[in-house]
């Protein structure tokens, strides 16, 4: 099996686990709000992937099902949070405010 296909896999039953762990509508209407738990975990999960992509060992897969389990954790509470604050909704007129018009994909 390709390594890319390999990656697909795992990548897809992340999103699975964190799809059983978090409310529904929060990664389309609570982003903003799960942010600051999710980013800090979000790279160390990729960097351990990426790892273990290019090299399985025991280390790199130990390594990865660590990183999975924070990043699942992260998006978990995340959820727990956002419901506890009562799913507060995205400002959709604030939405472009991130550097970039709508035509560019990375802001310059």
């Amino acid at each position: 099996m390709r390594d890319s296909e390999r990656v697909r896999q795992v990548a897809e039953r992340v999103v699975h686990r964190i799809g059983e762990v978090t409310p529904a509508g929060l990664g389309a209407h609570g982003w903003h709000f799960s942010r600051a738990y999710v980013q800090p975990r979000e790279d160390p999960y990729l960097d351990a992937l990426s790892a273990w992509a290019k090299t399985d060992t025991p280390d790199t897969r130990e390594a990865l099902q660590r990183a999975v389990e924070l990043y699942v954790g992260a998006w978990r509470r995340a959820g727990e949070e956002w419901e506890a604050a009562g799913r507060p909704m995205f400002d959709n007129a604030n939405a472009g405010a991130v550097g970039a018009d709508s035509g560019e994909l990375v802001s310059s």
